[in-house]
């Protein structure tokens, strides 16, 4: 049996309908497991990310278990409760010892400062390598579905605020699609014997640009890119109600990514790449709002999905 948190999420579900394709058994934790549907798991359990006995639990019994710390948006103080989270893992991890630990992690997860909610990544990554078990932590780059409501905004306006500059210089960027398949890939294959590191990128570098011409591509819908800096980001982030820590935390994201302190050096690890493109998830986004237009939730490992409002100065407002 494999444990998996987060399978009602983004990264968790999409690991879940990777192991479900490959007919692997798993045990789906959720919150309130009364509440969840979770096509191809072997049995839902409920499990407080922060409580170690709900956790260990559920990872009784398991060969294999995928950590992650789920985001904090509205929390006083981010890091504080991503710690919590950590010692609630890593006891539950060794009161019940598996043979193997996929943990969801992060581009910039080496890093001690400077980086906001992926600081927890770190303590995590620092955490799990303390119990002493067989760890593999993906680092993924940023989630392309993060865009998702910018997408939705750029293809009504052809207006593309963007944080992450220059336009034309590629950054880390993987679709969520592809993070939850190398969770389940991790999980179900060869279990390594010591930690390994994973850094999981997309099929090709990808540039800011190359997501305003998928737009354009797919909408017929000329999309100019405009820059959006700090001033521009955190009040947005504060006006659609994300925590003033949360907030602050994804402008010094940008402002990593943008000086290149986040990155995935040669050496760091072994490098996994994914199948999809942005034009491929540009796609997904503009058939699901097409199908059941929807508020968008926070989910991201080192950032937001956010949702975005653009006035005509040039300011871009994003979001959750």
């Amino acid at each position: 049996m494999i444990a998996l948190m987060g399978a009602t999420g983004q990264v968790g579900g999409a690991a879940a309908r990777a192991l479900a394709a490959r007919g692997v058994p798993f045990r789906a934790f959720s919150r309130k497991a009364s509440d969840a549907s979770i096509a191809g798991a072997a049995e839902v359990v409920a499990a407080d990310p922060q409580d170690a006995a709900s956790l260990a639990r559920g990872f009784a019994g398991c060969r294999a278990v995928f950590v992650m710390i789920p985001p904090y948006v509205a929390a006083s103080d981010v890091r504080a409760e991503g710690q919590k989270t950590v010692l609630a893992i890593c006891a539950a991890l060794r009161a019940t010892k598996p043979n193997h630990v996929v943990a969801l992690s992060s581009g910039g997860a080496d890093l001690a400062e400077g980086t906001g909610p992926i600081l927890s990544m770190h303590d995590l990554e620092q955490a799990l390598d303390a119990t002493g078990l067989p760890v593999t932590r993906i680092r993924s780059g940023d989630f392309m579905e993060n865009w998702a409501a910018l997408i939705g905004l750029a293809a009504a306006t052809g207006i593309l605020p963007m944080g992450m500059q220059p336009f034309d210089r590629s950054y880390p960027t993987v679709s969520t699609e592809d993070v939850g398949a190398a969770v389940a890939e991790a999980l179900a294959g060869t279990h390594p014997k010591a930690r390994r590191t994973v850094n999981l990128l997309g099929p090709g570098d990808f540039c800011p640009n190359d997501l305003a011409r998928a737009i354009t591509m797919e909408t017929g819908r000329e999309v100019t890119l405009v820059p959006a800096g700090r001033d521009d980001l955190l009040p947005g982030f504060l006006d659609a109600g994300v925590g003033g820590d949360y907030a602050r935390g994804i402008c010094d994201i940008y402002a990593s990514l943008n000086s290149g302190r986040i990155s995935f050096a040669p050496g760091s690890g072994e490098t996994w790449r994914g199948r999809m493109t942005f034009a491929d998830v540009v796609r997904r986004v503009l058939d699901k709002e097409a199908e059941a237009p929807a508020a968008r939730a926070p989910n991201r490992q080192g950032g937001i999905r956010p949702m975005a409002r653009f006035s005509g100065s040039g300011r871009a407002a994003p979001g959750v």
